[in-house]
């Protein structure tokens, strides 16, 4: 079908009938790019020209609108010619025609079959040779393949359709047989029988090779053996699961049966050359009392075929029958036995009989009625039950005048994009009162028409479902209704977007929907689901064979979605990091709607919902719905109440995108951690026992306080119950010890009396009395004769890695031998105890220990000697005597190092002594250093005796000229301190006192 009619005709103007071609549109007009009356097929031509066959297919070939054959005779023979058209007007293979066969046969009655798979046309004609007599005498059926870009022939030679010498092949028609061949069907006189001339419908199939598609180069048989036969018509392919099968219809009647009254009869042909009814017997479409002739045939494009055909039954009255057969049944015919009346003059003759399908199983039949010398074309629609949807006997469409009508030719138009909307376009020769024939044309509507309502708009282009909730969905009835005069066919409803998953639609029964005029409406049901918050539109196109814009088949979908989403802006993890135990900590979760709906939180009362530790916990209050774009900060306290690790989630569950499945929901999960932590107050030891001290004696054992804990140890205070003969180094209340860290003491034993039992506790109160530790003391006075020279011993300074050997002198005054049995060295392994146990201590004899310092670092150093001797009678008695010793690091003053210290002073402190028992009473001391050039690393730290960092006052680059720095005193124990300047590889040392 086309939106245009490719048309030829022989014009008769001159002596000889020459071949014109042109195009009419829809509205009857002829195309501007063809001459007015048509462009001549060649003007090298005298003729005459004739038997004019056209197609309106392109073949797929670009810019073309069709082709023609015929038949020219202007060198005394006749012969096929063939001319494809551009729709410019102008030929597309050349100025002159293509000669089909070079052959010096007559040539005659051609037709061309398009085939757009092979972009090709086939041509088929008649041949005979040339001097036989008769009319009929040696015609052959000849085929050839013509390219339809450029008109080059295909096959080397013609292809003989039938290879067989006994008979005419005559009165041929062909037809693509949808595998891109051809099928052609024929009258053959190979089994003539009485009367003269008897003959039989054959077929043929021809590959695009030019093979025989079936096996057999004779053709396959369709009429009887015994009928003679007539007028040979044959559908178009049959579509869908019966493709490539062909109906042939025929008149013939049966010598046998003593009469020449003729009927119709029909057989169905597969694509393999298989016939397909009755067994390979013909079938009986009409066998009617008296002639029934001139059939003519279209495919109903569905499961069958409509035949038409002049009938004398009721003679003289001249009628039209029709009769529709259908492949899937047994014997053919479907509707009333002999067929349905469609036309009757009762007065006149009905002939020329055309048919053209509507696209609805049905027909349109045209006819042409002669009452005496006027004449008419009547036409009417034949749905595919066999009713005339018209008027009876049909309308006239060209009413007779007197005129001379003959020849009248029905085709179809195609209206809308994407189906084929059949209007019926009838050509015609008529007089029109003038002395010759012309060619007119007239366009025959049938009007169906559609129109349709919704819910919610009663307009047919659009729908709009408005925003619904995502995953939820909507749906609209489009009720269709047929307001026109004619059946009104739905063949298809297609999606404007491919694989669309936002809108559907559903038709009850499915496609086609047939609407008979006026009847009750169809619905078609249109479905929106959302999706996706964003807003969606898509098209409904509904093809049909109504008469309507393309804007109103289209019908406009418009929907948007909407849904809230749950967004944590802190994030899906909240650390309460370290938390005391049986303290509270309090964090936010920020819960933001970033959707485009109210969000609502759905679990255990619309509430959140804690999995996990206890010590985890939340306001209890309800949750309100969220508008969109707003926020909400929820309280969450962590409140330990065992030290470690502790772990929770917390859960909740909304109707956000993350749940558009109500029966199985997630949760969002908010993961909790935190630690609870605690110190714990411990001694370096449990007890300390000072041995025999002899009285007014001071010895001295440093301990340290731990914490052991994971959090902060606060002390509040530090006290001894029992004998003031122990004294510890004082305490600031509150002082903090980090988790894992010491703090040393340093605590005296000073008896006043000898041979008494000294005992006493070091109580420690800290962080609110929650944490309580002892620690037991003990010792006895004593008048022991073991004792040491000095008091305390201290080694010159001495550079790092240098050994400085001494020797402590014991004196012994008891009246009996001693021993030294035990020397222990307790604090740094800088030193070194060279000499070996037992020492024998002889009376009025002083005994000697060696010792030796080897220094590791510049900082200070100390470690306690203890020597523990027996003496007394039996060696019962025993002294245990202790001695500080102290390790200096060499000074690295200016003097000893002016090369290296050069420009570089470190000043005394000021005040000190410091703290608060000292004369200032000052928590801090000034610290000067100067330097004439650029230091590019100092140092500058203070320590205790032990070496141990207690401050750090400067680290970095110093620039020449004088720094001051500040030391705070408050939180350091009283004692002696040395502060050192470190720079360029040498080290100046000073030493402070702090007095509380």
């Amino acid at each position: 079908m086309a939106t245009t009619l490719f048309i030829a005709w022989e014009d008769h103007s001159t002596s000889n009938s020459l071949i014109r071609v042109t195009t009419i549109d829809t509205s009857g007009e002829q195309s501007a790019n063809f001459p007015n009356g048509g462009r001549l097929v060649t003007i090298a031509s005298a003729g005459p020209q004739s038997n004019p066959s056209v197609t309106g297919d392109a073949v797929g070939v670009t810019g073309n609108i069709g082709a023609i054959a015929y038949q020219d005779n202007s060198s005394g023979v006749w012969k096929v010619y063939a001319q494809a058209y551009s729709a410019n007007g102008q030929p597309a293979w050349g100025a002159n025609p293509v000669a089909v066969s070079s052959a010096a046969s007559f040539q005659t009655a051609p037709h061309i079959i398009p085939s757009a798979s092979n972009k090709s046309y086939y041509i088929v004609w008649q041949d005979s040779t040339p001097g036989n007599t008769g009319v009929e005498s040696g015609q052959k059926l000849m085929a050839q393949m013509v390219d339809g870009a450029t008109g080059s022939l295909k096959w080397s030679a013609p292809v003989n359709v039938c290879v067989n010498t006994t008979g005419d092949q005559t009165e041929c028609t062909a037809i693509s047989d949808g595998n891109g061949g051809i099928m052609v069907v024929w009258l053959d006189s190979r089994n003539a029988q009485s009367p003269p001339f008897s003959k039989s419908v054959f077929a043929q199939d021809i590959n695009p090779s030019g093979s025989y598609g079936w096996n057999t180069t004779q053709g396959v048989q369709i009429s009887g053996q015994s009928q003679s036969s007539q007028n040979p018509v044959m559908t178009a392919n049959i579509g869908g699961p019966n493709a490539g099968i062909a109906i042939v219809a025929w008149q013939a009647f049966d010598p046998a049966s003593k009469t020449t009254d003729t009927d119709i009869y029909a057989q169905a042909v597969d694509g393999s050359g298989n016939l397909v009814w009755n067994l390979g017997i013909p079938v009986s479409v009409c066998n009617a009392p008296n002639n029934q002739t001139f059939p003519s045939i279209v495919s109903d494009d569905s499961t069958g075929a409509i035949i038409a055909w002049q009938d004398l039954r009721n003679a003289p009255k001249s009628a039209l029958y029709a009769q529709r057969v259908n492949i899937n049944s047994a014997n053919g015919p479907v509707w009333s036995t002999n067929g349905n009346l469609i036309a009757s003059n009762p007065s006149g003759a009905i002939s020329n009989i055309g048919l053209t399908g509507d696209g609805a199983d049905g027909a349109h039949v045209v006819w042409l009625e002669t009452v005496g010398a006027a004449g008419g074309l009547g036409v009417v629609h034949v749905n595919s039950s066999g009713m005339s949807l018209w008027s009876t006997n049909g309308i006239q469409c060209a009413p007779g005048d007197g005129s001379s009508m003959t020849n009248p030719v029905v085709t179809s138009f195609t209206f809308v994009n994407g189906d084929t909307i059949h209007e019926s376009c009838i050509l015609y020769d008529d007089t029109i009162g003038t002395s010759g024939l012309d060619i007119y044309g007239q366009r025959i509507g049938y009007t169906p028409n559609i129109s349709t309502n919704n819910s919610s708009n009663s307009s047919f282009s659009s729908i709009n479902y408005g925003t619904i909730h995502v995953s939820t969905s909507k749906t609209d009835t489009l009720d269709i209704l047929n307001t026109g005069d004619d059946t009104l066919r739905i063949t298809n409803i297609s999606m404007g977007t491919a694989n669309s998953q936002s809108f559907s639609y559903t038709v009850k029964n499915g496609l086609p929907l047939i609407i008979a005029p006026n009847s009750a409406s169809k619905a078609v049901t249109v479905k929106y689901t959302a999706l996706s918050n964003f807003s969606v539109m898509d098209s409904l196109t509904i093809y049909s064979n109504a008469h309507f814009a393309d804007s109103i088949s289209t019908v406009q979908l418009f929907g948007a979605g909407k849904f809230p989403h749950l967004t944590v802006i802190s994030g899906d993890t909240a650390n309460f990091g370290g938390v005391r135990v049986n303290s509270t900590k309090t964090q936010f979760i920020q819960l933001k709607n970033t959707g485009t709906d109210q969000l609502v939180f759905k679990e255990l009362g619309e509430r959140f919902y804690l999995e996990g530790a206890s010590n985890f916990s939340d306001s209890g209050s309800d949750l309100f719905p969220l508008a969109p774009d707003s926020s909400l900060l929820l309280p969450i306290q962590f409140s330990p109440t065992d030290t470690g690790l502790i772990t929770a989630q917390y859960k909740f569950i909304a109707n956000d995108s993350s749940n558009l499945t109500p029966s199985n929901p997630t949760p969002v999960t908010i993961f909790l951690s935190g630690i609870g932590t605690a110190p714990a107050l411990a001694f370096s030891t449990e007890e300390i026992n000072f041995g025999f001290v002899n009285d007014h004696r001071i010895e001295t054992r440093i301990i340290s306080i731990l914490n052991t804990g994971t959090d902060t140890l606060h002390l509040d205070s530090v006290f001894f119950t029992g004998s003031v003969a122990f004294v510890g180094t004082p305490i600031m209340d509150s002082t903090a010890i980090a988790p894992g860290q010491s703090l040393f003491d340093t605590i005296s034993f000073t008896p006043d009396t000898t041979k008494i039992h000294y005992t006493a506790q070091l109580d420690i109160i800290a962080d609110d009395t929650s944490l309580i530790h002892a620690l037991y003391t003990e010792g006895y006075g004593t008048t022991s004769p073991v004792d040491f020279s000095t008091t305390a011993i201290e080694f010159n300074y001495r550079s790092a890695g240098s050994t400085n050997d001494t020797s402590l002198t014991v004196l012994y005054s008891g009246p009996d031998t001693a021993k030294i049995i035990k020397i222990n060295r307790i604090g740094s392994s800088t030193l070194t105890l060279l000499s070996q146990v037992p020492i024998t201590l002889l009376p009025g004899v002083n005994g000697t220990i060696n010792m030796a310092w080897k220094p590791d670092n510049l900082l200070r150093d100390s470690a306690t000697i203890q020597m523990i001797t027996q003496y007394g009678e039996g060696g019962k008695s025993f002294d245990t005597t202790y001695i500080t010793v102290t390790g200096n690091p060499a000074p690295t003053s200016v003097k000893e190092n002016n090369i290296i210290l050069q420009g570089i002073t470190l000043s005394q402190c000021y005040p000190n002594p410091i703290g608060a028992g000292s004369a200032s009473s000052s928590e801090q001391t000034g610290i000067d250093f100067s330097t004439d050039h650029f230091i590019e690393r100092a140092v500058l730290n203070v320590y205790d005796v032990r070496g141990v960092c207690v401050a750090n006052l400067y680290r970095g680059a110093a620039e020449a000229g004088l720094h001051h720095v500040v030391l705070s005193t408050g939180n350091i124990n009283a004692g002696k301190y040395f502060y050192v300047l470190e720079a360029n590889g040498g080290a100046i040392e000073r030493m402070m006192t702090i007095i509380r």
